[in-house]
């Protein structure tokens, strides 16, 4: 029982990493910022630098903190290879005043 456990989890990691395989890197910027209810709405430029269609989770952080107090998660949408994708996220985590804020977009 354990055997077989064990490879249907080992098979499912080999399919999950398959599956992400050839997407990203993914360089990413911030091209606009603007007060928004209780928040910010930020325009994040990002690009599939990969080989196959992907999306990314894009870590924001306020500039003048270096993300050392408070940071948004974002995920973006479905990027085709080769393409930059432009997507704007609401993120409260900053408050609504307009502040210089950076964007890195992780690979999976």
């Amino acid at each position: 029982m354990f055997v077989t456990v064990a490879i249907a989890i080992v098979l499912l990691i080999v399919f999950a990493r398959l599956s992400i395989a050839g997407s990203g890197p993914f360089p990413a910027s911030i091209s606009a910022v603007t007060p928004t209810g209780d928040g910010l709405a930020v325009t994040v430029n990002v690009t599939n630098e990969g080989s196959s269609v992907g999306q990314t989770t894009c870590r924001i952080v306020d500039v003048a903190d270096r993300g050392m107090s408070r940071s948004a998660f974002v995920l973006s949408p479905r990027i085709e290879p080769g393409q930059t994708l432009e997507f704007s996220a609401v993120v409260t985590e900053f408050g609504p005043e307009v502040r210089e804020l950076a964007v890195t977009c992780r690979t999976p």
